[in-house]
């Protein structure tokens, strides 16, 4: 599945802050998440790793991530996903800080939905 480090490459901002239901960029994703759960973000970043968007900046914190996809499948790829959403949680907890509103309150989203539900895959 994924593996994600933290890095000193300059990445693009995720999410981008293009507007809601905009048709460029991450298509208003920051503004409109409110019914999203942590699965469904890990998996659009890894999704974008897939396509050679591997480097994000987390918002405006100026904390980048390298997602790396190792193609891994079932059971393996299961427990490496969980691993990769847990370090994920782990490096944007020490984001939040350092983000605008705008990205603090989309992160900090994921976070809380993660503490209390956990990696609810559907």
């Amino acid at each position: 599945m994924y593996i994600i480090n933290k890095t000193s490459k300059i990445g693009r901002v995720f999410p981008d802050n293009s507007p809601k239901g905009s048709d460029e960029g991450d298509e208003g994703f920051l503004y409109d998440f409110e019914d999203s759960h942590i699965s469904d973000l890990a998996s659009t970043i890894g999704i974008n790793a897939m396509l050679g968007k591997n480097v994000l900046s987390l918002g405006d914190s100026g904390v980048c991530v390298e997602v790396i996809f190792t193609q891994k499948s079932g059971a393996e790829g299961k427990i490496e996903f969980e691993k990769y959403v847990k370090d994920f949680i782990s490096i944007t907890k020490e984001a939040l800080p350092s983000m605008s509103k705008e990205y603090r309150d989309f992160y900090n989203h994921f976070v809380e939905d993660y503490e209390k539900n956990g990696l609810q895959m559907f």
